[in-house]
């Protein structure tokens, strides 16, 4: 760190670094740039003074006097002596700073490689946990639609057609009076009509009762009279 001057020929002094809450790695940087500070001023000083010296001489056609001319080249070589000595130790420190710098710079590109592996790991991650999230949550929102069964799908049972009683009105197919002797009215008004369905169906067709009626009248009253017939004839 090399001191500036300003136009007024004083020199702008560099602020120094505080290593009070520094880390370890840059409190031994702090206080060699503390130390460089120091070194840069009197290296400063010692170059001016060395410039102007050899300026006035060497750059002059006129020479003095031989006794006075050397008596200045000793004084410029003792000048020149000095600002090469505070140089030196200005480069000497500056590498050692630059030795640490490296150092540091080496130290944090291998801890930057180790968090880059380490964040491509936490992404990797990271996509991994999302997907399955995604598919957890489409799961669930299956499970919660309404009228969504889970079990297994089976077809319903057929239902058995009833067949509706009909009358002699009311179909179109002609009546069998021998087929009505053969069913008489106490079958068909006993199991038959203590079913709901063939109840209603019977009060919803009475011409299904008044034909039952007629048929059982129709019956017994035949029968007395073929008794009668049998009882009148004498062969």
């Amino acid at each position: 760190m090399s001191g500036r001057i300003s136009s007024s020929g004083k020199q702008q002094r560099p602020q120094s670094s505080n290593s009070n809450g520094l880390p370890h790695e840059l409190t031994g940087l702090a206080e060699q740039y503390t130390r460089l500070f120091g070194m840069t001023s009197s290296s400063s000083l010692a170059l001016g003074t060395a410039n102007s010296l050899y300026g006035s001489l060497m750059d002059n056609d006129t020479k003095p006097s031989p006794d006075l001319y050397i008596a200045k080249l000793r004084q410029l070589g003792s000048s020149l002596a000095l600002a090469s000595t505070t140089v030196q130790n200005s480069v000497k420190l500056r590498e050692e700073i630059d030795t640490q710098l490296r150092a540091l710079m080496e130290a944090n590109t291998s801890a930057l490689n180790k968090d880059k592996q380490t964040l491509a790991e936490i992404l990797e991650k990271q996509e991994k946990v999302k997907a399955d999230t995604g598919n957890a949550d489409q799961i669930m929102s299956d499970l919660q639609q309404p009228g969504r069964s889970t079990t297994p799908e089976m077809e319903p049972p057929v239902a058995e057609a009833i067949t509706p009683l009909t009358g002699p009105e009311d179909s179109d197919m002609p009546v069998d009076p021998f087929k009505l002797e053969q069913e008489p009215a106490e079958q068909l008004q006993g199991p038959a009509l203590q079913d709901p369905v063939a109840k209603l169906q019977m009060e919803l067709h009475p011409s299904i009762t008044e034909l039952l009626a007629r048929q059982s009248n129709g019956t017994t009253g035949g029968t007395q009279s073929q008794a009668q017939d049998e009882e009148i004839y004498i062969p």
